[in-house]
């Protein structure tokens, strides 16, 4: 009796659920849809050209003793 109760809550609870969702498609308007897919402005930052700095990076070179004693199996 109560393995019922549960199947039967989850099942009202799909129903509900894909009710909820067909009526919120319904309700929407087909301009409103359109815009959601068609936002291709670029999202502004708020990041100045002051603060953006240049970095110098370096190579890294291991040298052969630590090759050989890392590959060790």
């Amino acid at each position: 009796m109560f393995f019922r109760f549960i199947l039967y809550s989850i099942i009202a609870f799909l129903i509900l659920r894909s009710v909820r969702y067909v009526y919120r498609i319904m309700t929407t308007t087909n301009s409103r849809r359109a815009s959601n897919f068609q936002r291709t402005e670029k999202p502004k930052s708020s990041i100045d050209q002051k603060d953006i700095i240049e970095a110098d990076f370096e190579e890294i070179k291991e040298s052969k003793e630590s090759n050989e004693s890392g590959s060790k199996d």
